[in-house]
């Protein structure tokens, strides 16, 4: 299961507004039959929409779009193949905030040599988000952003997120060893939002 194209795992954040992703795969086949798929939030049933299926009709494609109020929310989704077997139910839980906030979890491993990843999650979509990293002194070192943030989906997405940071500043180059501080700063609209300053601790 993905919500609007993203891994999802259980507990997430989820857009009030967000696409159910389903790629159902059986060696039997399905029939291309939207009662074939069954979706429902806190037991009400949602309408689905079929999607692309392989010629042998292996493989079936779902969508449901969902309509959210803030709180925390099930989705059930089971699925009948062609010989009229159903699976077993999947539960998920997912929540919808009412408000944006980036959840900080901290950066792993710390104390780090090679690499370090930054946690976090988004309760909203964020039209921008950086991670700025700062020396003991206050200086900026390095900034992650779009541009360059080693990861398959943008990092101002709602969701988890695991950003890498290689060690090195603004200019490719290794960082020295020491005591260095982060912070994840974002924007919606012209409100400015940032998660708490962070430490990080670079070792041979």
């Amino acid at each position: 299961m993905m919500i609007s194209g993203q891994r999802f795992f259980d507990g997430n954040y989820i857009a009030q507004n967000a696409e159910l992703n389903l790629v159902c795969e059986d060696n039997a086949g399905f029939v291309w039959d939207s009662s074939s798929v069954e979706v429902w939030v806190d037991g009400v049933s949602q309408s689905v929409l079929l999607g692309d299926t392989t010629s042998t009709g292996q493989i079936m494609t779902v969508r449901s779009l969902l309509d959210l109020e803030p709180d925390e929310h099930e989705i059930q989704y089971r699925v009948r193949d062609a010989l009229q077997n159903w699976t077993e139910m999947q539960t998920m839980n997912a929540r919808v905030a009412s408000s944006a906030e980036i959840m900080d979890f901290g950066n792993y491993p710390n104390p780090f040599q090679g690499q370090t990843y930054f946690v976090y999650e988004l309760t909203r979509d964020f039209d921008e988000l950086v991670i700025e990293i700062f020396t003991l002194a206050g200086h900026k070192i390095h900034q992650i952003d779009i541009y360059n943030a080693l990861e398959d989906i943008p990092l101002n997405q709602i969701g988890y997120h695991e950003i890498m940071w290689r060690g090195v500043d603004r200019y490719g180059d290794f960082v020295a060893n020491g005591v260095y501080f982060y912070r994840i700063a974002g924007r919606i609209g012209k409100k400015s939002i940032d998660g708490p300053i962070g430490k990080i601790v670079k070792i041979r």
